[in-house]
């Protein structure tokens, strides 16, 4: 082991392990690279490979904090020490101390980015794909990104182009997605036996690993005082771990080919969630203080207006109470819910005083669906049902949303800027990605609420109410001169459903020009159900629409007939008329549980697998579960892979052409950017070819909705007569004109 505490040995250290005069374009120059990361105060989700103040001394430590480097956008994080291994495991090189750190905060990326210009000159960027001039190896890309950008000033485009990444969480995770995933940064020497068993790795690296183990903390009693045995001796022993089965775990991937969807999918997608987490999304601040007043009133005045009704004041976020209040209490009761006189009782008394177990069926349901049903039922004689669920979303929008964004929200050093950063959960059995901190799908599209009366009228008042207008999302603004841009696929699981299953007519539907407008569902309906398509009406489009989207999502007939509002046995005959219409969905369904039950796993379009042993179990219910998340995972694991694949295909396109617009969000099967309006033009139209383009490979097109405007909630959609247009006409008058 070495260890680099000046600056002489800092310097030495990066011409030889990155600066190598053999380097040469077929052999990249590989390390492994690990953090040493020390929070301050202790933190609730543990990031990188990190111990709290109260596990490694505490005040003591605290005051060390002046000799380690801080990340600039969390300035309670502090780097303490790096360690970095080359692949050959000749040495490891352990940099720590003030001088050290800092001559590398200086020099490590500069130096990185002058020899790399000497093989790859900047009037040649274009061609980003294919010039990697290293390859790091890590525990988690994303936070050993954020390392290098926020505590060594690394460029992002630097870091996205010029380094060929491999992440071992990454492999593992592909290799069984169904596994509970643990960080490997809190892995011990002692799980590694398990790990190996579990993949079928070479079982010869665990002797290896055990005799290094023993050489590191010879050199730990050789070299460190005792205070840094607990400090630094783990993430080591760690480093360690990552290095020694990486290139098994990639072996493996290979063996199942995983590798090519691990290198081209899953690693640069990572950098690409890297990438929108480090930028920030703007927040009108003034709006926010406003529409939390406003969403608060409402709340304060619908809840009065409701207990005024119903006459008492009870639990509007309990399904049991607001039942009760419904179905027993005010005698709502109808045909449709086919509630017993047991239910009726229970609900009367509660379920403390019955001797019925508890089951969450008990009671009649107070879904919004049943909701919106019951008060179609009562009409305008009892608006009870209508308030309760605009009662929900505001509530969910005010808890949700408005105070989420609050919780989360961070303000410029100037105080005149409000933004936030989002987080990113990557590790889900399909794939999909999901946001947290705060998790911006919370925010609702525009919606109305009764016009809220200090002195609410009676129940039975048939005067019409006046709508007032929620916008949510008019919270999420451009930074000065830009414009946000977002990009949404148009029924993109639909369309992979189709691409499975090959219905010659759902091809048929799906496949019309690109300029032809059409609405998808209400062609599906006039097709299905063999009517003029003007004659399709709203009611026939839902079932279309339900009916396909329960394909998607594994709804049984019970489930389908709740969302349409209609028998269980009718739900059933629309299900049975549809499969007949389109025989290779259900062929498709067929195939997919048939093929899983045989292999153990399904494939996305990628070649991603996810394990389900429950396939082949005895258990009824166990294999219904893991029939629906068969279908499920290929269509919506597919879904994931494909809009991975167009972000990483943009965000490229972004680098090789300069543009000025930076990726804020990925929701599922939209994108969100952030645009400077000199760009636009330019980028609107990249934006749409290569999200258009990766459906090259399907044999479904693509098409995709654009919308840009100042705030996220009043945005134009740039239809595609508008974009054709655009080689003549500038955007800015477009909008200006047709806006």
């Amino acid at each position: 082991m070495r260890i680099i505490d000046d600056e002489e040995l800092c310097k030495k250290f990066i011409q030889q392990v990155f600066l190598t005069e053999n380097f040469n374009l077929n052999h990249l120059v590989s390390v492994g690279v690990l953090f040493n990361v020390i929070s301050f105060p202790k933190p609730k989700h543990p990031i990188f490979f990190s111990k709290t103040q109260d596990e490694i001394g505490g005040e003591e430590l605290r005051d060390k904090t002046q000799d380690y480097l801080t990340l600039k956008n969390s300035k309670n994080i502090y780097i303490s020490s790096v360690i970095v291994v080359p692949s050959n495991h000749s040495e490891f090189y352990f940099i720590s101390g003030k001088n050290a750190l800092l001559y590398l905060q200086q020099n490590w990326y500069p130096s990185l980015q002058s020899f790399s210009e000497k093989f790859h000159p900047s009037k040649h960027s274009s061609n980003f794909s294919k010039q990697k001039n290293w390859q790091f190896v890590c525990f988690d890309v994303k936070k050993t990104l954020r390392c290098l950008y926020e505590a060594f000033d690394f460029d992002q485009s630097f870091l996205f182009h010029r380094i060929e990444w491999h992440d071992s969480n990454v492999a593992l995770w592909m290799l069984d997605t169904e596994a509970t995933i643990s960080d490997t940064e809190f892995l011990k020497i002692a799980d590694l036996a398990k790990i190996v068993h579990n993949n079928q790795l070479d079982c010869t690296i665990l002797n290896r690993i055990y005799y290094l183990k023993d050489k590191i903390i010879e050199s730990f009693k050789k070299f460190f005082p005792p205070s840094w045995k607990l400090q630094y001796q783990d993430a080591i022993l760690k480093s360690l771990i990552l290095f020694s089965f990486i290139n098994s775990l990639l072996s493996k991937l290979s063996e199942k080919n995983l590798y090519q969807s691990y290198r081209l999918i899953e690693v640069p997608a990572r950098l690409c969630l890297f990438r929108s987490e480090t930028n920030f999304i703007q927040i009108d601040f003034d709006y926010l203080n406003h529409l939390e007043d406003e969403v608060l009133d409402s709340l304060k005045s619908l809840e009065m207006m409701i207990y005024k009704t119903v006459g008492r004041q009870f639990n509007l976020s309990s399904p049991l109470q607001v039942s009760q209040v419904l179905y027993s209490q005010s005698e709502l009761i109808s045909s449709h819910f086919k509630v017993s006189n047991l239910k009726k009782n229970i609900l009367k008394s509660g379920l403390k005083h019955s001797s019925q177990p508890y089951k969450s069926t008990i009671f009649p349901s107070t879904s919004k669906i049943a909701l919106k049903k019951l008060q179609e039922i009562v009409g305008n004689s009892n608006r009870l049902p209508s308030m309760i669920i605009e009662w929900r979303k505001l509530n969910h929008s005010l808890f949700n949303a408005i105070r989420s964004l609050r919780q989360h929200l961070k303000v410029s050093e100037d105080g005149i800027l409000a933004f936030i950063r989002c987080k990113f959960f990557e590790w889900t059995s399909t794939g999909r990605i999901s946001m947290y901190e705060p998790n911006l799908i919370n925010l609702n599209k525009d919606f109305e609420i009764i016009e809220i009366q200090k002195e609410p009228k009676k129940i039975t008042d048939c005067d019409p109410i006046e709508p007032r207008m929620i916008q949510i999302r008019r919270l999420i603004i451009a930074s000065q001169n830009c414009n946000l841009v977002t990009v949404d696929y148009c029924q993109l699981e639909l369309r992979i459903l189709t691409h499975f299953s090959q219905d010659e007519n759902l091809l048929n539907i799906l496949n019309r020009s690109k300029t032809d407008c059409f609405d998808v569902f209400k062609s599906i309906a006039s097709d299905w159900k063999q009517i003029p398509i003007d004659k399709v009406n709203y009611e026939d489009r839902q079932q279309a629409k339900q009916i396909c989207y329960g394909i998607i999502y594994g709804m049984g007939d019970e489930s389908l007939a709740e969302k349409l509002g209609i028998e269980k046995e009718k739900a059933e005959s629309y299900k049975k008329s549809f499969f007949d219409k389109y025989p290779k969905l259900f062929n498709f369904i067929d195939s997919t549980i048939e093929e899983c039950k045989q292999k153990g796993y399904v494939e996305t379009i990628s070649g991603r697998r996810r394990i389900l042993p429950a396939i082949n179990s005895k258990n009824e219910i166990e294999f219904f579960r893991a029939s629906r998340q068969a279908v499920n995972s290929k269509i919506q694991g597919s879904a994931a892979d494909i809009i991975k694949i167009a972000m990483i295909a943009m965000l490229s396109n972004i680098d090789a052409n300069r543009f000025e617009a930076k990726l804020l969000l990925q929701m599922h099967d939209e994108l969100m950017f952030e645009v400077n309006r000199n760009h636009l033009n330019d980028f609107i139209k990249n934006l749409k070819r290569q999200m258009e383009n990766v459906s090259s490979f399907l044999n479904v097109t693509l098409p995709v909705k654009i919308f840009t405007g100042n705030n996220w909630s009043q945005m134009t959609e740039l239809d595609m007569i508008l974009l054709d247009c655009w080689q003549r006409t500038n955007l800015a008058y477009v909008l200006l004109r047709f806006g």
